[in-house]
């Protein structure tokens, strides 16, 4: 990843010198435009009389002439890039550009040497024209350059995902080394609250992973042995061993940062067709201008200064802001303004032709989403009531990072719930809680953790549960699980939760889409089914 940092190190610095040119040219350019022109506009614009083009004509054409050339230096580039394309036979839009606001400043250039013994040529210079010209296609390039940074910012933070830092198993013993150093069928260490470093697959443990930055996924996935940890992902609760599959360019990470790398590097069609119309458009214009001139020179019998008017006029007006332009920096605002938002654009081709789509087909849930649960239902069995039921769930999740714990934690909170702190706290990895509060021991998870304790304190009211018979809180089995079926089929998580024994009632939660959809419901359908019954 080295050679990736120095390349955007070099972009920011390109970046800065650019804006610094940027800057200077407008600094120049405006009271040049102001000078040039102001005097054609409907109402006053005065002058000090020692440049006033009335006055002092010669003072009007040197302070242009001072003004202008700042200009040209900040922009010096079109004129090296353009002149060296034109010499090798395939002039381009820089040529364009240079040969035209060179054309118009050399012109006036002659008008102002001439000045002194004729004071009508102050009237016939066209600085403003070059050094105007040149700014407007800075800036439109300087754009380019921000929007690319943007995309390059994107692709920064992705490659800062995965950590420097894997733990190494050899012989039994821990040893932390630099990530680039793994090599594909070392065994490593990931520790909970840390990031997976390389793909790997898991050979000892369980856990749960926010893979959000892959897939989109708002919820933690469960993984065991034999799955498949992704590089850069978040692992959450619980110490796994895995097996490195890809190292370097080769994991899944990698793969996302080159792709938007040569996305940022590829033209769409529009713009490839914008490239193909520029080499027959600029020696057509060039050609256009030579013939405009001869023809006033032979057969309209113009003096040099007139044929030189009408020369420069083709080329300054033919200069191509737009088609040069426009198509790029589109495809850049583009590209960089989706990946701010964590919408990766594969290419400039697939950004052209994304017009055309009338309907999105999304093979994963939750990338619809808020990316936020919430609350959704609370159904309280027995004696217990909506907010005792939330108390007691929202105090024991205060002690979970699961997003779910969080979002019944947030519930309790908008609902003005005081919560208690547990005495007691376990995050037991794929099924739910288990928390002492008050004295009462609380399990809060899917069914799983109710069939898996089937033995043990929560005993009887599993056992009966399972049975079929009525469970604590008179609602029968048959009913919990038509109730835990409704709420999976809308997208929902149900959650039970139960105290001493006893189920106490069903906690739903939901990731809302947004914005919403016609069936807003549907987008977590996928996570939810882990936790029906």
């Amino acid at each position: 990843m080295e050679d990736e940092e120095e390349m955007f190190l070099k972009q920011e610095e390109n970046l800065k010198e650019a804006k610094h040119r940027l800057i200077m040219a407008i600094v120049f350019a405006v009271p040049l435009l102001y000078i040039s022109m102001g005097h054609m506009v409907p109402f006053p614009m005065p002058v000090p009389a020692v440049i006033d083009m009335h006055q002092n004509p010669v003072n009007f054409a040197l302070i242009q002439l001072i003004l202008t050339l700042p200009v040209l230096y900040a922009g010096r580039k079109f004129y090296i890039v353009g002149l060296r394309a034109l010499f090798k036979g395939n002039p381009n839009m820089d040529s364009l550009v240079a040969i035209g606001t060179g054309s118009a400043f050399f012109y006036s250039l002659i008008m102002t040497i001439g000045a002194p013994a004729h004071p009508e040529n102050a009237h016939q210079l066209y600085y403003e024209s070059a050094a105007v010209v040149v700014t407007l296609v800075m800036l439109g390039k300087y754009m380019e350059s921000r929007s690319k940074g943007k995309t390059s910012e994107a692709i920064r933070k992705l490659m800062e995902l995965a950590p420097d830092t894997a733990v190494v198993l050899e012989d039994g013993a821990e040893r932390e080394v630099e990530t680039g150093l793994v090599r594909k069928g070392q065994h490593i260490l990931v520790k909970p609250g840390s990031r997976i470093p390389l793909d790997a697959v898991i050979v000892k443990g369980a856990t749960t992973v926010d893979e959000s930055m892959l897939t989109g996924e708002s919820i933690p996935v469960e993984k065991g042995v034999g799955d498949t940890l992704i590089g850069g992902s978040m692992n959450y609760n619980g110490a796994v061993e895995a097996e490195v599959l890809h190292v370097g360019s080769d994991t899944t990470l990698a793969k996302i940062v080159k792709m938007m790398e040569d996305a940022q590097g590829k033209k769409a069609p529009i713009s490839k067709l914008a490239d193909r119309v520029a080499g027959y458009f600029v020696p057509t214009v060039m050609c256009i201008a030579v013939v405009a001139a001869l023809l006033w020179l032979v057969v309209g019998g113009k003096e040099i200064s007139f044929v030189l008017t009408i020369f420069v006029a083709v080329l300054v007006i033919a200069c191509p802001c737009a088609l040069g332009l426009a198509t790029p920096t589109a495809i850049m605002v583009g590209t960089g303004v989706s990946a701010k938002h964590g919408i990766l654009i594969k290419s400039g081709e697939a950004l052209e032709i994304g017009h055309k789509v009338d309907a999105v087909v999304l093979d994963k849930t939750g990338t619809v989403t808020e990316g936020k649960p919430k609350v959704t239902d609370v159904i309280p069995f027995g004696d217990m009531d909506e907010n005792t039921l939330l108390k007691l769930a929202g105090s024991c999740e205060k002690m979970s990072e699961h997003p779910l714990g969080e979002a019944i934690v947030e519930g309790a909170g908008e609902r003005g719930i005081d919560l208690s702190t547990p005495e007691e706290f376990e995050s037991i990895t794929g099924e739910g809680i288990r928390a002492k509060l008050d004295g009462k021991e609380i399990w809060i998870g899917n069914r799983r953790m109710l069939e898996r304790l089937s033995g043990g304190a929560i005993a009887e009211g599993a056992d009966r549960m399972a049975a079929g018979n009525v469970a604590a809180g008179g609602a029968s089995a048959a009913e919990l699980r038509r109730q835990a079926e409704e709420f999976a089929g809308q997208g929902k998580t149900p959650m039970f939760l139960a105290a001493d024994g006893e189920i106490k009632g069903i906690i739903c939660v939901l990731t809302p889409s947004s914005p919403p959809a016609s069936r807003p419901w549907t987008a977590s359908r996928a996570w939810a089914s882990r936790f029906t019954c």
